[in-house]
C-alpha cells in the first residue's frame, strides 16, 4: 500500500523536535541502529517533510551532501523512498 506524506505535523512527532530521535542509542527497528548521527539528523528532517534544500540549509551542508545522506539512509533502512523513511521514523517515535 503506497503512502503519501508531503508534511507531517510536529505535534505528531514529539521525539523529532525535542531531539529524542537524534540521541537514541538503542535503535532496534528497521536498521535504525546502523545510522550515523548525521544520518539520524537527516532522517529527522525528512520526517518533518523538509526538502533536500531545506535540510541542507538546516544542517549547513550542500544539497549534494544531503542527497548522499538520504541515499545512505534509504539503503540502511531498506526502504525505497524518503516517504517510507519518514514513516519508519514516525513509527519508531510512536513505539510501533
Amino acid at each position: 500500500m503506497p503512502f503519501l506524506f508531503l508534511s507531517i505535523p510536529h505535534a505528531l512527532l514529539p521525539g523529532l523536535t525535542d531531539g529524542t530521535l537524534l540521541r537514541s542509542a538503542n535503535w532496534a527497528w528497521g536498521g535504525l541502529d546502523a545510522l550515523t548521527r548525521r544520518e539520524r539528523e537527516v532522517l529527522a528532517e525528512l520526517a518533518k517533510g523538509q526538502s533536500n534544500r531545506e535540510i541542507a540549509r538546516a544542517l549547513g551542508v550542500s544539497e549534494k551532501t544531503v542527497k548522499a545522506h538520504v541515499s545512505s539512509v534509504l539503503a540502511k533502512l531498506g526502504v525505497q523512498d524518503r516517504t517510507q523513511a519518514a514513516l519508519v521514523a514516525v513509527r519508531h517515535e510512536q513505539g510501533a
